[in-house]
């Protein structure tokens, strides 16, 4: 099978967002191959508030955080969830904030 360059992926990813309902179709999309997975991510994540709960993505941010961050919100008493790490750097992909 021919691969075509990620950017092709990306436009034809993009697209989907003419539907109403495109999040469901990228959902579909990264579960294809991890090459789908990778270029689908990004713009799922562009603006998380559109698809998913504000407390899945807390607790999303929340785990990318490293030692050194989750360090500096004990004193505001947080529970920090208990997990992996994510596999993704979702916070770089966020292109808009509710409210902004």
């Amino acid at each position: 099978m021919i691969a075509l360059p990620n950017e092709c992926y990306y436009q034809i990813f993009n697209n989907l967002r003419c539907n109403d309902d495109y999040y469901r179709d990228l959902f579909s999309c990264i579960l294809v191959n991890r090459h789908w997975c990778r270029v689908a991510i990004p713009i799922l994540w562009s603006e998380p508030e559109q698809h998913f709960k504000d407390e899945i993505i807390i607790r999303t941010f929340l785990l990318t955080l490293n030692t050194e961050e989750q360090a500096l919100l004990i004193p505001f008493k947080n529970i920090l969830p208990n997990g992996q790490k994510p596999l993704f750097e979702y916070t770089s992909y966020i292109t808009s904030i509710p409210g902004t």
